[in-house]
């Protein structure tokens, strides 16, 4: 990413308008499509300096140093495609957005309002349509390509941002110039259909209904790069994190999704279902495919999975459940759905599990108690007794010498194997404490609870560093980013924020 550019940057993102109802016409000539189509834009953005930042399925995310290239890499990309003699004589109808600003450039990519904004900004448009923002159109205006024009539509709010984004269409001679109705907010009030808030259809995957989906389960890629989503639809998504732009979908489940996990490489998550089963299935988009395909199964529970992680080196799973008499935890092979070991030392269910960054001992959370115990024997190492009421959330520390545990009596206990009393004990939450994240130095604890509160805090003396007050009831999930400086969180209705730990008390975006 270091390559990038930095300072005022110009965005571009594209997406084939109606890629599902083209893979069903052109069934294995689909592949022809997509390759040929990539060829040809990708032509485009090279000839006018585009730097590729992202590509996913049919969608591209591409950064230009100069607002006036971007825009001459769009009409010369939509020339090309509309000149082109597709498979079947298919039209092939990419839809583009462009937006300038000045975002923030990390080491997992660009974070910003601006990369949301031109993500949008093509959301609104439709298949051989450019729209370019105010900001843009501002820089261009007076050195447009030759006898390429804009029309004004108007102002139009769009999802998640804060303010109406005045909006022009960049007119191409000798190509389709007259479009439906943007698909702005302002449409959708007076009745068109929207689509969910976290698929955003980057690859027009389909969806069940016009309202965003109730999302039980929420969860960051290894490398923040990605967010997995799962809920009442039954279906998980992958989306882009920086774009909103969905990525994969799996579609294998029966019942309501209530927990996503990511493998600790990134190339597969473990999904479960009110239904009891568990799926594993590779996140790696496959050419021609709209969809992810199962790797393996668990369905050996009667209750609802409560807790699941993945061993640090991706070979196991170790997962429990609530409901009925279950009260064990069981670790099994992610790849075959084989059960390696039943560990049952708990009188009472099991709600949070917690693998030791070695790989060699699995904390488990039940009723008033931690229990600390070998993953390979179940041989029980340790049991911590200094919670009131059920414990939500254990969490090692990187370094693994201390444990993170917290749940409904609203304290985060940090603690020792060997001592069962707690180093530090923090009272800063008024309700029950669901999330703890350990920074990657150990040095801080990030923690969300019930009363709509993010704390993030000094794990050595329970100082607060940041307090962040959400006036919703949304489910969130958090992450820090690798340099231990950021954290970043997203809600279930696809918003993402970034923090810097030190020096604000204000999200950067």
């Amino acid at each position: 990413m270091s390559d990038l550019p930095i300072g005022t940057v110009t965005f571009l993102f594209t997406d084939i308008e109606g890629s599902t109802h083209l893979l069903q016409q052109l069934g294995y000539q689909y592949v022809t499509v997509l390759t040929e189509s990539r060829r040809l834009m990708r032509t485009a953005f090279q000839q006018f300096h585009g730097y590729e930042v992202d590509t996913q399925g049919d969608s591209f995310f591409v950064a230009f140093p100069c607002a006036c290239d971007a825009v001459s890499a769009a009409v010369l990309a939509q020339r090309l495609l509309f000149a082109y003699s597709w498979p079947q004589d298919v039209m092939v109808r990419v839809r583009m957005g462009i937006h300038t600003g000045e975002p923030l450039l990390l080491a997992e990519g660009y974070i910003g309002l601006d990369v949301h904004c031109a993500a949008r900004i093509m959301s609104a448009g439709h298949g051989g349509q450019v729209l370019i923002s105010q900001a843009t159109h501002d820089l261009v205006a007076n050195n447009l390509p030759v006898d390429v024009s804009l029309r004004d539509v108007g102002e139009h709010p769009l999802k998640d941002l804060e303010h109406s984004i005045h909006l022009f269409q960049v007119m191409i001679p000798n190509l389709p110039s007259n479009f439906p109705p943007l698909k702005s907010l302002y449409q959708a009030q007076k009745g068109s259909t929207t689509t969910s808030e976290l698929s955003q259809q980057a690859s027009n995957l389909p969806v069940a209904q016009a309202q965003p989906p109730t999302v039980h389960a929420l969860a960051w890629s290894p490398n923040r790069r990605s967010i997995a989503s799962g809920g009442h639809d039954r279906l998980v998504r992958v989306w882009k994190s920086t774009t909103g732009l969905t990525s994969c979908l799996y579609c294998g489940h029966t019942s309501s999704v209530t927990k996503v996990v990511w493998s600790p490489d990134g190339q597969y998550i473990a999904s479960a279902s009110l239904n009891e089963a568990v799926h594993v299935w590779q996140t790696m988009p496959v050419e021609g495919k709209t969809t992810e395909q199962k790797v393996s199964s668990y369905d050996g529970y009667v209750g609802v999975i409560s807790s699941m992680i993945w061993s640090p080196n991706g070979a196991c799973i170790a997962s429990s459940c609530t409901g009925g008499t279950e009260t064990s935890v069981r670790v099994w092979e992610a790849m075959t759905g084989r059960v390696l070991l039943t560990y049952r030392g708990h009188a009472y269910w099991v709600r949070a599990l917690a693998w030791s960054p070695n790989g060699k001992l699995l904390a488990s959370g039940a009723l008033k108690e931690v229990q600390v115990w070998e993953a390979s024997s179940g041989h029980k190492v340790f049991t911590f007794h200094r919670h009131e009421g059920w414990v939500k959330a254990v969490a090692w520390s990187p370094d693994g010498t201390r444990l993170a545990s917290t749940g409904e009596d609203k304290l985060v206990q940090v603690w020792k194997l060997g001592r069962d009393h707690s180093l530090l004990t923090y009272r800063g939450h008024t309700d029950w404490v669901g999330i703890v994240e350990w920074s990657p130095d150990s040095k801080h604890i990030a923690s969300i609870s019930k009363d709509h509160v993010l704390k993030i805090w000094n794990a050595t003396t329970g100082n607060d560093i940041l307090t962040f007050r959400y006036n919703d009831n949304a489910m969130h999930a958090i992450a820090w980013l690798p340099d231990g400086k950021h954290l970043v969180s997203v809600n279930d209705r696809g918003v993402v924020q970034i923090w810097q730990v030190q020096d604000t008390r204000v999200p950067l975006n």
